[in-house]
Order: C-alpha cells, then structure tokens, then sequence
C-alpha cells in the first residue's frame, strides 16, 4: 500500500495488489480490477494474463479465462508456469486429456516441473488411468518421505482410496497442512461431512487454495446445501457453465 501510495499507476504495484486481493482477501471485484488496470498499463507482462486468467476461472467464466492465458502463452511460450496455469484451465472445463498433454509439455521445459507434476495426478485420476496417477504421486511427493511413505502403505492395502485416507491421516496431523487440500480428498472419498468440515476451516484460515471449488474433485459436493452455502459466502459460483 505504501508502493501503491507513491505511483498507483505502476503496474507492478497493480499486479502485486490484485494477487494480493484474490489469494490472500478473496476480493474477486478488486482483483479483476487490478487485473484490468496493470495490463492496461503494460499490456506485454504475461503473468498479469496468466494470473488474471487463473481468477476467471475460479469465477467461473472459462471463455474470458482462455483468452487471457492463450494472450500470455503468446508472450511468453516456454515459461512452463504459464503452461501449467493452461492446463489447470483446461482441467477444470474437464478437458483431461488436452490438460495431460500440456502438463507434460510444462515437464518437458522443466523435468519434474511440480505443480505440472501435481496437476498431472488428477488428470490422470479423471480418466481412470490411476496406476499412472500413482506412478506420477510418487515423483510429486518424493520430496516428503514420510507422507510419501504413508500413501505408499495406504495404495497398497486400497489402492486409490487407502492412499486418500493414510495421506490425510498423516496431514491432519501437521498443524501448517492446507484444509482445503484435507477436504478435497474427503469429498472424493465420498465423506461429505468431514470435507465440509475441512473446507469451514479453510475458510477460518483463509486458505488461498480454497476458491478452487470449480475443480472436478469437489463434484460429489454441488447438490450438497453446506456446500452452496460456502460458496455463497465467498461469492463463487458451484457449478461449472460448460
């Protein structure tokens, strides 16, 4: 604010201030308007596009949000950050396979790219291709040994659902472990109170991943009242307009 204060039409300063406002205030209208203003201001910065069209996506308005990061991929085509936010668009449309093939081309600029690598897990998982999914956990975790080891013994007694349930045994546990990422597994699990419960508190703690409720792991929740009613409160939409 003090940056803000002496040259509000810096657009760094106005970049810098939106993600500020959608990840860390969930301000949705002061975000986009950062947004708006930094690309107006410098119309070449490709993360300003990348992240603005991570924002539309969470609002749910995937149209707008393709045109932003195809503008950023424009700019700057072998940024494996940018490639990674086009296939999160792409998974949350439920285009799994396109988001496969970009998650890889992200891997492929930057081997074990991690959150390409993280993102390739579930888009495994949506297509049934869950010993691929597996195969990709391990290379995502392997920087955890004790909650990769955890998963490991958790898949081998239960395959996909063990490893959900020994991995967030483990979490529940380390007091700085995002809930939203708690609560997304139990919503796959089928646990739908316990993942309301999770994503309660990761609205207590303002958790930024939590405006990530378009994401298809959350879909068992869309009919469920606790579930609009949250969304309500964050002003998001609960369901996806495909």
């Amino acid at each position: 604010m003090k940056a803000y204060s002496l040259d509000s039409n810096n657009a760094v300063v106005q970049y810098t201030l939106a993600n500020k406002k959608t990840y860390g205030m969930f301000d949705w209208i002061g975000g986009e308007s950062g947004y708006k203003k930094s690309i107006s201001l410098n119309p070449n910065n490709a993360m300003t596009h990348t992240n603005y069209s991570n924002l539309l996506i969470i609002l749910g308005r995937p149209e707008e949000s393709f045109e932003q990061i195809k503008i950023a991929l424009k700019l700057d085509p072998m940024n494996p950050l940018i490639i990674t936010f086009y296939g999160v668009d792409l998974f949350v449309v439920r285009k799994y396979n396109e988001a496969i093939k970009a998650y890889q081309d992200a891997m492929t600029i930057e081997p074990g790219y991690p959150l390409a690598s993280q993102g390739q897990i579930w888009a495994y998982y949506f297509t049934r291709r869950i010993k691929e999914a597996y195969d990709e956990f391990k290379v995502a975790w392997s920087y955890d040994p004790e909650l990769l080891q955890a998963a490991e013994q958790g898949y081998s007694e239960d395959g996909w659902k063990g490893l959900l349930i020994s991995y967030n045994k483990l979490c529940e546990k380390r007091d700085t472990w995002p809930p939203s990422d708690i609560a997304t597994n139990y919503a796959l699990l089928g646990f739908n109170d316990k993942a309301m419960c999770w994503l309660e508190r990761a609205y207590a703690d303002h958790d930024p991943n939590l405006p990530y409720l378009l994401f298809p792991q959350f879909d068992s929740l869309r009919n469920d009242p606790r579930f609009q009613d949250l969304c309500r409160r964050l002003k998001l939409p609960y369901r996806m307009n495909l």
